[in-house]
């Protein structure tokens, strides 16, 4: 967050800012007049550098007449870690599991369950799962059971997790104590899609 004052200009103008190395936009952040100093304060992006080569954060551009320029630095944005995504695809036989899924240890995990082979969207159903040494925990959301919220946490294989499709046949299970599985207990193939975020 940038505060920015036009001072001691002697016409009218205005004032343009960008990223350094990228476009001038047409919109101005500050339109000023003779003898009145005009501030505005906005959050301005600086320079990228996997855009562009970073010798100055940010480009000022005084248009019609010359001005005098504050600039007050009064906060920033911090950037978050990046954010990892994956899809886990399977297409299981009746009564048998997936390769075991091991997302980050020690990190939150929300896991999502996509469309299956019924047609169901399981997409309302999500869970967040944390991942320490000893064991699985997990707090989540079941629209099969009116929004109901579940929570548990275990190391023992077999335990269900949640359910992926609305017929109570494909769930997530703790394989381990820092791993699951998708399980289909129907009698048929089942075909879905896991959505995992960390």
């Amino acid at each position: 967050m940038i505060n920015f004052v036009a001072a001691d200009h002697a016409d009218r103008g205005n004032l343009q800012i960008t990223p350094f190395g990228t476009a001038m936009p047409l919109a101005s952040v500050i339109n000023y007049t003779a003898g009145v100093n005009i501030a505005n304060g906005l959050a301005v992006a600086l320079c990228n550098p996997s855009v562009a080569t970073c010798t100055l954060d940010i480009t000022v551009q005084a248009n019609v007449s010359a001005t005098n320029l504050v600039a007050d630095v009064q906060g920033y944005f911090r950037s978050g870690p990046a954010l990892n995504t994956a899809s886990v695809s399977y297409s299981l036989e009746a009564g048998t599991d997936s390769a075991p899924i091991t997302p980050a240890a020690n990190v939150p995990v929300l896991v999502m369950g996509c469309q299956t082979a019924l047609g169901f969207r399981g997409v309302s159903q999500a869970t967040l799962l944390r991942i320490p040494a000893s064991f699985l925990e997990w707090v989540g959301l079941e629209s099969t059971a009116g929004a109901a919220i579940t929570q548990g946490f275990s190391a023992t294989a077999g335990t269900h997790i949640l359910w992926l499709d609305f017929s109570h046949q494909v769930d997530l299970r703790v394989s381990s104590a820092d791993t699951f599985v998708v399980h289909n207990g129907s009698s048929g193939v089942r075909t879905g899609v896991v959505k995992l975020m960390w």
